[in-house]
């Protein structure tokens, strides 16, 4: 196998745009935003992996608070607790009334523990619809723009997943694109005007939500333009104007979606690259189209996973899906995608962890797999210095039967190749005790005699579950509070080493099936 990247970016075929050290993030399901936050006391296990992270990359993930229960919630000043509150008695219209939750103050005193500076998407309830919407909307985002201080609120997101109100029960069934845009555009004017102009915060702030999964509906980006989502106000005709409302698209997609796709979900389905590839092909050409048109306005994924909803024990929290995850992150970054934010729930087994007790899953706070895919990205992005840029390679000459498994990509820092990462999803499993592994040949363009070093991320196999078999760069993460804890990579997995680039400005590695390896 050979991998020949270019020398500099200026060469790269498909280089991306630079990658924000924010990139990878995110997205808490706001009923569950005290699960990782901590109620009354902080979650100093979730503080601290995300504090990792940070470290890494120089800079803390962004942040998404968003997802279906956004849109059954209210907010009440005078409930203090560090806790949702049940309505009671709620009205609100839906098959989950629009009402049913309460939080207040201490929400966002929660999440004020994360670190200084992340950035912060808020998600605000579009659903309710009564008589006194104005003002409850305008609540929350008052609330949010005074109660986050030491955290960056950067936007709002209006609604979750507008395209499935019909069948939700939160609108009639013909609830359409052309309504939603204006219900969006109605309730940008009014946070706007009231919370945001008052405050000094710009105009374009808000976020619209884009069709969840029902490709072909009216909720398609360009048809949302089409009907005036970019309009400066819900009275203007300046379709495109920079004066409007949009700060960002925002987008939602799931690699696989439980009752929803309709093939069979495997390990190895997951393993082959082709299968994102595949199921992101429209996306990858709406993302294309869309900043082509609009190349002011970036285009962030804010709810993703391997799979929805809660993930899928034996798929999701294994490192079958590290492999999976690192090569999102890598894939999305070259279609310039500007961040991505993984969903996570805690009672969702594709969470990168799980951050408390929870019952009906019988499971303890613990680190996933997963999570490891998240340092070996932040950690390329810190390396890059905040110039990261990242293009696809071809790899030439694979083995039979492992077109679908290998993929590589040249990353970039000031113009200069800096990295190769090379993935072989391959699967091998833990119980193989001699797994198959690839010789790789790695071109440095005009770096003769570069030292190199080789960072690897690996397991037992591609179906280890435990941290404490997963490694990144000869470390672990405890699933006790968190921290980095030095280790040997697990046996049968290739050691990390340092390298010299060979005369003939080439370096040859060896990369086993379930396995990822950074050369930088």
């Amino acid at each position: 196998v050979s991998i020949s990247p270019s020398a500099r970016s200026s060469g790269a075929k498909g280089i991306s745009n630079v990658v924000s050290p924010s990139y990878t993030g995110f997205g808490i399901e706001p009923s569950n935003v005290f699960s990782f936050t901590g109620f009354e006391q902080p979650n100093e296990f979730s503080l601290t992996l995300m504090r990792n992270l940070a470290n890494y990359s120089g800079a803390p993930g962004w942040l998404r608070l968003g997802g279906n229960t956004g849109d059954y919630f209210l907010y009440d000043p005078n409930f203090q607790e560090f806790r949702m509150d049940t309505n009671k008695n709620p009205t609100g219209q839906g098959n989950i009334p629009t009402d049913l939750y309460y939080i207040g103050p201490a929400y966002f005193k929660a999440i004020e523990r994360f670190l200084e500076d992340t950035p912060i998407t808020v998600g605000l309830n579009l659903a309710y619809n009564f008589v006194d919407w104005q003002q409850r909307i305008t609540d929350m985002a008052q609330a949010a723009v005074d109660g986050l201080s030491n955290t960056k609120l950067v936007s709002f997101e209006i609604g979750n997943e507008p395209d499935l109100y019909g069948q939700n029960g939160f609108r009639k069934p013909s609830y359409g694109g052309p309504d939603y845009v204006q219900e969006w555009l109605d309730r940008a004017n009014v946070v706007y005007n009231k919370v945001l102009a008052p405050g000094g915060f710009p105009k374009a702030f808000f976020e619209p939500a884009a069709t969840a999964s029902t490709i072909g509906t009216s909720f398609l980006i360009d048809v949302l333009v089409e009907n005036g989502i970019l309009q400066p106000n819900q009275s203007s005709s300046a379709v495109g104007s920079t004066d409007g409302f949009v700060s960002a698209w925002n987008q939602h997609d799931y690699f696989y979606f439980i009752s929803v796709s309709p093939m069979e979900l495997t390990m190895d389905y997951l393993a082959k690259f082709t299968s994102t590839e595949t199921q992101f092909k429209h996306w990858s050409q709406e993302i294309g189209d869309t900043l082509k048109d609009h190349p002011d306005i970036p285009y962030h994924l804010r709810e993703m996973a391997s799979v929805g909803p809660v993930g899928q024990v034996g798929i999701s929290d294994t490192f079958a899906a590290t492999i999976w995850t690192l090569n999102f992150f890598l894939y999305s970054a070259t279609l310039n995608i500007a961040s991505v934010q993984m969903h996570m729930t805690d009672n969702s087994f594709a969470s990168p962890w799980q951050p408390m007790s929870h019952p009906e899953k019988a499971t303890e706070p613990h680190v996933r797999p997963s999570y490891y895919a998240f340092a070996a990205f932040t950690q390329l992005l810190g390396h890059c210095n905040g110039t990261t840029q990242i293009a696809p390679v071809s790899v030439n000459d694979a083995p039979s039967g492992y077109g679908e498994y290998l993929r590589a990509y040249g990353v970039y820092s000031a113009n200069q190749l800096t990295a190769i990462v090379v993935l072989n999803s391959k699967l091998a499993l833990a119980s193989d005790p001699s797994p198959p592994s690839i010789d790789i040949q790695l071109s440095f363009p005009d770096n003769p005699g570069r030292p190199a070093y080789l960072s690897y991320l690996t397991a037992a196999g591609a179906d280890t579950q435990s941290s404490a078999d997963t490694n990144w760069n000869g470390f672990i993460f405890s699933d006790v509070d968190g921290t980095l804890i030095p280790a040997d990579p697990p046996v049968g997995s290739t050691p990390n080493r340092d390298a010299v680039v060979g005369t003939d400005s080439t370096l040859s590695v060896s990369l086993r099936d379930s396995e990822a390896v950074i050369v930088s």
